[in-house]
């Protein structure tokens, strides 16, 4: 979103970018769990996925750090909030992408939980919001 703000007697016009964008990447990393990234307030979506990307890599074993491709981007969003849930062992995992972080939480715990017959409680790991997003 652009705001356009006219200064009074300056006879110039101030364009101010809010917009704020983020990204969230995974990667597999064989038998030594996941690796995530989750970045925000970025000022473009290129810088959001570069960052994130550059963080999984970083978090990926020294034996696979070669491997960029492991890491992928699952998501990218402006002005939103991110959440990441995992069960108690960091065996499954869940991402949600919403307006508050409740909404978030709500999309990544049902992602991470899965069908209604498994029995894996899920709960908020990680999250964050970029600027302009709901608390």
């Amino acid at each position: 979103m652009r705001r356009l703000v006219m200064v009074a007697g300056l006879w110039s016009m101030l364009v101010f970018d809010v917009t704020a964008h983020g990204a969230f990447a995974v990667g597999q990393n064989r038998g030594e769990g996941m690796p995530l990234a989750l970045t925000v307030n970025w000022p473009t979506a290129e810088q959001a996925k570069a960052r994130a990307l550059r963080l999984c890599g970083r978090a990926l074993a020294a034996t696979e750090r070669a491997r960029r491709a492991s890491c992928r981007i699952e998501a990218l969003f402006e002005n939103q909030c991110a959440v990441v849930a995992s069960d108690k062992h960091q065996n499954n995992i869940g991402w949600g992408v919403g307006r508050t972080k409740e909404e978030a939480f709500s999309i990544a715990k049902a992602k991470c939980e899965g069908t209604p017959d498994r029995q894996v409680k899920c709960l908020h790991y990680i999250s964050e919001c970029d600027t302009g997003a709901g608390p």
